[in-house]
């Protein structure tokens, strides 16, 4: 009988990871940005996969108007920005306090210089993630924010969940 002494390597060729998030280009039709537990946020283009982000790779998007500009968050909300598709990133001022695990980070549709984050509250940068404001006050505290979504039909429409409550 087999007493678990032996193994055999069946994942050869396999590209085998959890992913939290994923962001898609809208004007290169092969860019997909992807965040995933403990192997950082990842840059499909050119036909092959680039990691561009360490730690756990988390919320991620694509820039709207220009493919090259990349967003993504490590655990607990912290943000970076790739200008060069993942070659290299900075890291971006968050808003102060921290996010959940998955912190939530959502572009305004048409406004990409316009970002969301979820956090205890709703926090807009009107400069692509350099600078925040606080947009809400839930009053949740120590509670974060699960979810955020922008109506792409009208973004004064901000839905956030946390907990089971809808705002």
């Amino acid at each position: 009988s087999d007493t678990g002494d032996t193994w055999t390597n069946l994942s050869n060729g396999l590209g085998i990871r959890q992913f939290h998030r994923i962001g898609v280009s809208k004007t290169v039709v092969d860019r997909v940005s992807a965040g995933s537990l403990s192997n950082g946020t990842s840059i499909f283009r050119n036909d092959t996969w680039y990691d561009w982000l360490g730690d756990d790779g988390m919320e991620t998007f694509i820039d709207d108007n220009d493919a090259d500009v990349v967003y993504g968050t490590s655990r607990y909300g912290k943000l970076y920005k790739s200008l060069d598709a993942g070659e290299s990133y900075i890291e971006l001022p968050g808003p102060g306090d921290s996010g959940d695990w998955v912190t939530p980070l959502e572009p305004a549709p048409g406004q990409s210089e316009i970002i969301y984050t979820a956090r205890w509250d709703v926090w807009k940068s009107v400069d692509s993630g350099n600078s925040w404001s606080k947009i809400s006050d839930f009053n949740t505290f120590p509670i974060n924010a699960d979810e955020l979504k922008i109506s792409p039909a009208n973004n004064q429409y901000i839905y956030v969940t946390i907990g089971d409550s809808l705002y």
